[in-house]
Parts: C-alpha cells; structure tokens; sequence
C-alpha cells in the first residue's frame, strides 16, 4: 500500500523529470533570444517564453484561426 513518503517520493521524481528539464530548455531558449531574465524567471516570465517557444517549436499562432475567418468573410465565403 502506499504510504506518505511513497507518494512523496513519487511527485519529486515526477517534478525532477519533467520540471526541471522543462525549466532548462525556457531558459536556454530565453537565453537565445537575448533576454536579460534568461537566469531567473519568474512566473509571468515562465508562461512569456512557454508561449514563445511554443510558438517557435511547432510554428502556431493563436491569431491565425480569426485571421482565416477574416479572410474568408471578407471573400463572401460563409463559415
């Protein structure tokens, strides 16, 4: 049965694994882009760069949906 310390020892092995690689490659990337908080970033820097190395990684862009309709509306094509 799983115990306290188990289960505790379960979320940090999780944390190291996942976390903290994750918070590497947001700072290597930062880093690459010239930021000066590239070192130490705080939460709303976290969340900054996620979605710029999202964005970077997999080519996305959360405007170009509306952008498609605007297009599209603007040629008489109904959606």
């Amino acid at each position: 049965m799983a115990t306290l310390n188990k289960a505790r020892d379960l979320i940090e092995k999780l944390h190291n694994a996942s976390w903290c690689p994750a918070i590497k490659e947001l700072r290597d990337y930062a880093r690459e882009q010239g930021a000066n908080e590239a070192n130490n970033l705080n939460q709303w820097d976290i969340n900054f760069w996620s979605e710029r190395l999202r964005e970077s990684k997999y080519d996305l862009n959360e405007k170009r949906p509306y952008e498609l309709i605007a297009v599209a509306t603007q040629k008489g094509i109904s959606i």
